[in-house]
């Protein structure tokens, strides 16, 4: 289980977090992105940006529909225009 704002470090040694970003949904960051990883829909579906099933940054973390965060589950990821990573729940 992630907390939103706690610093955790990947299997690189690079820093990662999330901040709530609305009521409802929180942003990732990791500031030492270097663009590589890995997006995925959800099963049975073509990739669709605002409707994600899963991603993974070089070197982690794997963050999918179901993991975690603040006690929440997460039940929707999305992709910003700009390359932000969204998770959202519900309530």
């Amino acid at each position: 289980m992630y907390k939103s704002g706690e610093k955790y470090l990947n299997r690189y040694g690079q820093e990662y977090w999330f901040e709530k970003h609305s009521d409802n949904e929180m942003m990732f960051f990791m500031p030492k992105d270097d663009g590589f990883g890995r997006i995925g829909g959800k099963p049975g579906q073509d990739i669709d940006l605002n409707d994600l099933g899963m991603f993974d940054p070089s070197g982690g973390p794997y963050i999918s529909i179901g993991t975690v965060i603040d006690g929440m589950t997460v039940k929707r990821i999305r992709k910003t225009h700009d390359g932000k990573i969204i998770v959202g729940f519900d309530g």
